[in-house]
């Protein structure tokens, strides 16, 4: 359902902000509601919300809307609010944590594992995880330097005392993929 609006064409209608967040409201208040309970639910709030639906209806229709905006309101209701984090239970929206950012491996270290995996790939019996074994045993001090690199980076933002354990599983998991990806 596209329409044009002067030299742009609309693909995504949004509802209007007081629709949203009624919405939002009721999708918390019947967030573990079951279908049957959750449709009921549904019927009651459209009947004393049904002023402000019609005006929705005829906004979005003025805009170019095609569809059922009953059915949108509905979807939006059941299948993004009522499961989207980030609201709370009052029905106001709520800052989600900030995305971590991501480090990056040395690329020496990456061209060392690509050169192990590329000597051993033509093993038939050759397996990532035993590889990985291998590949420790032999650049222990690069690891380990590796390691100590990534505590120190972190340092400052980061108390963990297992920072060390999930910086290992970062660098096998690491040989595994590249392992995958040369395969």
């Amino acid at each position: 359902m596209t329409a044009e609006r002067g030299n742009h064409k609309i693909y995504r209608y949004k509802l209007d902000s007081d629709i949203n967040d009624l919405l939002i409201r009721f999708s918390n208040i019947h967030k573990y509601d079951s279908l049957d309970t959750f449709k009921e639910a549904w019927t009651n709030w459209c009947e004393s919300n049904n002023v402000m639906i019609i005006g929705e209806e005829e906004r979005l229709k003025n805009h170019g809307f095609t569809g059922d905006v009953k059915e949108k309101m509905y979807i939006a209701s059941r299948y993004y609010y009522r499961k989207k984090e980030g609201v709370g239970d009052s029905g106001v929206a709520v800052k989600c944590k900030q995305k971590r950012s991501y480090i990056i491996l040395d690329k020496s270290l990456l061209k060392l594992m690509d050169a192990h995996i590329s000597q051993f790939i033509i093993d038939n019996d050759y397996k990532p995880s035993t590889g990985f074994d291998d590949f420790y045993e032999t650049n222990k001090k690069v690891i380990e330097s590796e390691i100590e690199r990534l505590i120190n980076h972190d340092k400052d933002k980061d108390k963990d005392k297992d920072k060390d354990k999930d910086i290992y599983a970062k660098i096998k998991k690491t040989y595994k993929n590249r392992y995958f990806k040369l395969r």
